[in-house]
């Protein structure tokens, strides 16, 4: 039974403006809290959709806290802190700092606590699981749509979130890396956005309007990103600018249907929740886990883009 409730008054006390989420079950012996970046996107609700989902069909007892921003690294850490008190058998986290949240591994095993990172990627060398994307490929798809789009010599930019978070910086150096090895454009910036929203996405697209007035294309670390980055394209009546984002959202996706977005990467949002819940009741149930568990990354074209949106609506989505 899935439903939304309040915080429990320790944590209330402690993290004023967070969100919880809870889903409840009859019986069982499994208990999960999952700490996420922020429930202010299509993807972090398709995230704790498919969650949910596994959460009932492997009776888990499923917890989900949340900051109210991605900016708020700290107190993402007080939430972490918090939920290692309450001892549950596992902790999901899709950390707002990837490296600062490298400090809480040992006391979570030291705990008995297992650990499971989603969307973003342990420290380099941590044995952690991981379900998410394969973000540096993510971002060379991306490059690879561009080129197909530009002509040669084109200057292309990256609008990416917080670099204190591995799957944007993993996102554009794919994407940087690609452009300079692989093709003829000429990569002029890599933008990051503090949070990953629509007024970011417009402000910095704004920025590189300003520096670059000859820019052709640009790959948005996001779906909210390519979506501000596509307002402003539009006020400033540069709708001749080519736009690539990432995530798998229905605003998004409408968008390449309609030709004003070039291609989206996907990134399936519901799959990735389903998949980190099935990954810690096999774990919990003695079996053993790959430490890595990409999932799929398709590139989202005019083509292709009926095919999504009617998954998207499938799974509950609008």
């Amino acid at each position: 039974m899935k439903r939304w409730i309040s915080l429990v008054m320790a944590l209330l006390m402690a993290l004023t403006g967070c969100g919880k989420q809870e889903v409840e079950q009859e019986t069982s012996q499994r208990t999960v809290i999952a700490i996420v970046k922020a429930m202010d996107s299509l993807h972090w609700l398709s995230v704790a959709d498919g969650m949910q989902k596994a959460a009932d069909d492997y009776a888990v007892d499923l917890t989900i806290l949340w900051p109210e921003t991605e900016r708020e690294v700290e107190v993402q850490f007080q939430i972490l802190e918090d939920a290692m008190i309450s001892e549950p058998n596992a902790i999901v986290l899709a950390p707002c700092d990837s490296d600062g949240a490298q400090q809480y591994t040992q006391q979570i095993n030291e705990n008995g606590i297992e650990l499971f990172y989603i969307d973003e990627e342990p420290a380099h060398g941590a044995e952690e699981p991981y379900v998410g994307s394969d973000n540096y490929l993510a971002g060379k798809m991306a490059a690879q749509a561009l080129t197909e789009a530009l002509p040669d010599g084109a200057q292309v930019a990256v609008i990416s979130g917080s670099q204190k978070q591995r799957a944007h910086g993993k996102r554009a150096n794919g994407f940087r890396d690609c452009i300079e090895q692989e093709t003829a454009l000429q990569c002029v910036e890599i933008i990051e956005v503090p949070d990953c929203t629509l007024t970011g996405g417009r402000d910095a697209m704004q920025e590189l309007l300003e520096q670059y007035p000859d820019i052709q294309g640009v790959f948005c670390a996001n779906a909210m990103m390519v979506m501000g980055a596509l307002e402003q394209c539009r006020a400033a009546e540069r709708e001749d600018i080519k736009l690539v984002g990432m995530d798998t959202q229905s605003d998004a996706l409408t968008a390449v249907k309609n030709g004003a977005i070039v291609a989206m990467v996907s990134q399936n949002g519901y799959d990735m929740g389903y998949m980190m819940i099935e990954t810690i009741a096999a774990k919990l149930d003695g079996e053993e886990i790959p430490s890595t568990t990409y999932v799929e990354n398709t590139l989202i074209t005019q083509e292709n883009v009926n095919t999504f949106l009617k998954e998207y609506v499938t799974e509950g989505r609008k």
